[in-house]
């Protein structure tokens, strides 16, 4: 029996719960969903008007019938001049899939001599399908639940790292994400559009509404989740803002960041993630981060991971680098003598025939290295550092927010279930001055 058929040997046996929780069997492997149909609304909730996904855990079998959750990135995530080139019949709902790798030849054909085809087509790929069903019944029956918010990084949004929020959600969590103002894709799109970047003060605001549930919007949680048993999380930027929330958070996790700033009244455990071939954020900052972070403390480096590993932004196109490499090599040329041929990057072609303009595609390029690190040939396949991320999130929330002592074995047996670790480390007990 290998080391992952043993971990999830005993797979509807967790039994995770905390006193005077009560939870439906868990499985023991944190990697697998979990037994809940994951619900979702959305809110738009404090002064700063956020856009916030609520995922939590809903009625079992209450899904059937209801269609899974689609976000147009055209509707949600363009600016509106943007937008409004591609028309209604140019974006249906059609969803992604896993065997969605690239365009077809015919269509890299034809969207190479036709920028606005490209985008719609982009556009019409680009509509992530969560295994999430909009405004289930939430499981009344069971919880409270513990409370997990992640903060997304710059040029995402509030969906970005879907996999991660869903298979949460499903393991017993009510989950938020924000798209967070003055950082989002929208914004980046438009170089900004004056709104101050406040991450951290969008996450503190929410706990806030949390707390004191006045929202009308949230009032279908009330008595059913506990906000003193929070997981906060944080990609890239939005590590960042997460790293000084021990005031706040039992347990706080850095992706592809650096680490955890200080020691809080809350904190119980911190999860330092990171991908060995980071371009952005290199590897280094993460080990040091987890070197300064205060224990109980992990860290879990991905093998030939780049800086997206924990989002869907290499999924989509996966065989051509990305959604931003398919932008730019399928529709990079600007008109001859344009500025942007020579402000941009080096590397941009400029069109030697009629001038023809990307209709806002050439804002690729800002975020060419952003945007498609670690979606190469030769890193690590987005759905093995999926399990991984699921793997070490859930096991370390879960041992703390539903008070299972097996998970802390999980995560010391990492290295053996999974392939593509690149090292491991934990300190679990603080370290006494002398």
């Amino acid at each position: 029996m290998s080391a992952r058929d043993a971990v999830g040997a005993d797979c509807t046996g967790g039994m995770g719960a905390c006193p005077g929780q009560s939870m439906l069997p868990i499985p023991s492997d944190p990697s697998e969903r979990g037994p809940w149909p994951v619900g979702l609304r959305t809110v738009v909730i404090t002064e700063r008007n956020m856009t916030v996904d609520v995922l939590y855990p809903a009625v079992v079998g209450s899904e059937a019938g209801v269609p899974n959750v689609v976000y147009s990135i055209r509707d949600e995530h363009l600016p509106p001049r943007q937008a409004a080139k591609i028309p209604d019949e140019d974006d249906p709902p059609q969803p992604v899939r896993s065997q969605v790798a690239g365009l077809p030849q015919t269509v890299r054909r034809l969207t190479t001599h036709n920028p606005l085809i490209f985008l719609s087509f982009l556009l019409r790929v680009f509509t992530p399908q969560l295994d999430a069903y909009r405004d289930l019944p939430l499981d009344t029956e069971h919880g409270p639940y513990p409370v997990h918010i992640h903060v997304h990084g710059t040029a995402a949004f509030r969906s970005a790292s879907a996999h991660q929020l869903t298979h949460m959600a499903s393991r017993g969590f009510v989950v938020l994400a924000a798209d967070h103002p003055g950082i989002t894709l929208y914004d980046m799109m438009r170089l900004g559009n004056g709104q101050e970047i406040d991450q951290e003060g969008d996450l503190r605001r929410t706990i806030a509404e949390l707390e004191q549930l006045t929202d009308p919007q949230l009032q279908f949680l009330a008595g059913h989740f506990n906000i003193s048993m929070l997981a906060v999380s944080g990609h890239s930027a939005g590590g960042g803002a997460v790293a000084g929330m021990g005031d706040k958070a039992a347990v706080i996790m850095a992706w592809a960041s650096g680490g955890v700033d200080a020691v809080g009244p809350m904190l119980r455990s911190t999860l330092v993630l990171g991908g060995e071939e980071d371009g952005i954020v290199a590897y280094r900052r993460q080990q040091s981060g987890y070197e300064d972070s205060p224990a109980p403390k992990r860290l879990v480096g991905i093998a030939r991971a780049g800086h997206l590993w924990c989002t869907d932004l290499c999924w989509i196109g996966e065989e051509d680098g990305g959604i931003v490499q398919i932008a730019i090599e399928y529709d990079a040329a600007a008109p001859v003598g344009d500025a942007r041929c020579k402000v941009l990057t080096r590397d941009v072609p400029c069109a030697s025939a009629a001038p023809r303009c990307s209709h806002g595609i050439y804002m690729a390029y800002l975020f060419q290295k952003l945007g498609t690190d670690g979606c190469g040939e030769d890193n690590v396949k987005n759905h093995a550092a999926w399990n991984i991320t699921n793997y070490a999130i859930s096991a370390a929330q879960e041992a703390v927010l539903l008070c299972d002592p097996s998970m802390d074995d999980r995560l010391a047996e990492i290295e053996l279930v999974f392939a593509d670790i690149y090292e491991y480390r934990e300190q679990l007990a603080k370290r006494m001055r002398g």
